[in-house]
């Protein structure tokens, strides 16, 4: 009993570390199994169309990309999505709400802050690679704009 805890406390260990790189366009059902959520904790996805993005956000369960970036999730695994477009108009909101990193242009991370009034605490963390998505409901407080302004944090306000 010992050996086999110790083997999956080996393999939870390894997969920590490891992560898992491909491409839409070369997606291909018969080689992706749950088998690459347990081997691996970070699965990076390139050239992520607006289509599949849509897929995504609507949960289309006949789409078997979709399908397996959800299996994804459900193991716990990092999932991150570099988009093949930088037209941020057309990433669906509720996107924006999921446990996912959303990536464009030489890997500027999008970030939304969920709350009404984004404060300082909000934003000390973001870099200057970081683009924050930002809803016109939102309201940003003086010492968090003075922070962005300052280190060149680029913000787009999505309606």
């Amino acid at each position: 009993m010992e050996k086999l805890i110790e083997a999956i406390v080996k393999i939870l260990v390894e997969r920590q570390t490891k992560e898992l790189s491909l491409s839409c366009k070369d997606f291909k059902t018969d080689e992706r199994t749950d088998r690459d959520f347990i081997q691996h904790q970070t699965i990076h996805l390139h050239q992520v169309g607006a289509i599949q993005l849509a897929k995504l956000a609507r949960m289309d369960d006949e789409d078997p990309l979709t399908v397996w970036l959800l299996s994804g999730l459900e193991f716990g695994c990092d999932v991150v999505l570099h988009l093949g477009f930088s037209a941020i108009c057309l990433i669906p909101n509720e996107l924006f709400e999921w446990p996912i990193q959303l990536n464009i242009n030489q890997n500027k991370r999008l970030r939304v802050v969920p709350n009404k009034i984004i404060t300082y605490s909000d934003v000390a963390l973001l870099e200057q690679t970081d683009l924050l998505i930002r809803f016109r409901q939102q309201q940003v407080t003086a010492v968090a704009e003075d922070y962005l302004k300052k280190h060149k944090i680029q913000q787009i306000v999505r309606f």
